[in-house]
């Protein structure tokens, strides 16, 4: 295992690096994705075929541009993790940056339907 100094220098590398890797990815600004309405009661849980249809469109309009062009792992790569794993690069990991004006909600949505589990 990397010792601590190591592992803080590839940390801070990556925070510099951030920047250039959107830089990179961008074509333009991302299409806005309709927000849920604000409802008093949490929203339901979305099914399969919300899964499918939303899923797709974020993935389209979020990441496509540069998983799908070879700058980034492919959809086959990505579908290699779990749920849990796409949630935390979206949330925490290297995707942070590009997800955080996504809702929860999206990125659980774009989560389920990348790792193919629609419930």
């Amino acid at each position: 295992m990397p010792s601590l100094a190591i592992r803080s220098m590839v940390r801070s590398a990556l925070v510099a690096m951030t920047p250039l890797f959107l830089a990179a990815c961008a074509v333009g600004p991302a299409a806005p994705v309709a927000a849920a309405p604000v409802a008093a009661s949490p929203a339901p849980e979305p099914d399969a075929a919300e899964i499918a249809l939303l899923g797709e469109r974020l993935f389209q309009e979020r990441c496509s541009t540069c998983h799908d062009a070879g700058r980034a792992p492919p959809r086959t790569q990505i579908a290699a993790n779990s749920r849990q794993q796409i949630l935390e690069a979206l949330d925490t990991g290297f995707m942070a940056p590009i997800a955080m004006f996504m809702s929860t909600r999206e990125k659980t949505i774009l989560a389920r339907h990348l790792s193919g589990v629609a419930n």
